[in-house]
């Protein structure tokens, strides 16, 4: 695990692609896509969907019996596609912990219609936002002064090895001067390549660990 600091507050990133806030008791949570390997299964795409939802929905399980959050925020895309039975186990995970409130800030897979989300006591909202910290789904193209962007959507990737050895792409924690991108948190997601400037932060993750490179 690592901590990094923005403004005053301080953020947990941890190996399971998720970031833990504990001023609030709160976990963060982008792109989980959930029931993305069911919907290519049903258009005969061949993917390994019972393995990719058990690991999906075991890190899930974890992080909340360590932390215990008192709130939980997606920042977007938490379900892939139109509605297929992985729903129904992930309303059955909600049910689980009553006390824990749920925020869904919509993606661009949230396609559900939203009595779905209603009825399995999600929140959702366009952007979520505390003092000054703005929770969403895409990068803000413009953060307002004052203001700081936590999202998802990108899936970022830094590329890790030695000048002309063979190179990893590895999930990581991008962090700017105004923005903040989390890695996807799901198990069948893609990578996007990142590139900080100076002064940004970088901290990948592999093996179970959270390190700082840039």
């Amino acid at each position: 695990m690592a901590r990094h600091q923005i403004f005053h507050h301080s953020f947990d990133l941890l190996p399971e692609k998720a970031m833990y806030w504990p001023e609030l008791k709160t976990l963060i949570i982008s792109d989980l896509h959930l029931g993305k390997a069911a919907h290519f299964n049903q258009r005969g795409i061949g993917l390994p969907a019972q393995s990719i939802k058990a690991n999906n929905f075991k890190r899930l399980e974890s992080l909340m019996d360590i932390h215990r959050p008192e709130k939980l925020i997606f920042l977007g895309d938490l379900f892939h596609s139109a509605i297929n039975p992985v729903w129904g186990e992930f309303q059955s995970f909600l049910e689980r912990w009553p006390n824990c409130d749920f925020i869904l800030v919509e993606g661009n897979h949230d396609i559900l219609e939203h009595r779905h989300y209603l009825d399995s006591g999600l929140r959702v909202v366009p952007n979520y936002q505390y003092e000054s910290l703005v929770f969403t789904h895409e990068p803000m193209e413009d953060v307002p002064k004052d203001l700081y962007n936590l999202a998802g959507h990108i899936h970022p990737g830094a590329r890790m090895g030695a000048k002309g050895q063979p190179s990893l792409r590895l999930p990581c924690f991008y962090f700017s001067s105004d923005q903040a991108i989390l890695p996807a948190f799901g198990s069948f997601t893609g990578l996007h390549p990142v590139r900080p400037d100076r002064n940004d932060s970088v901290f990948v993750i592999f093996e179970g660990v959270v390190k700082e490179v840039s």
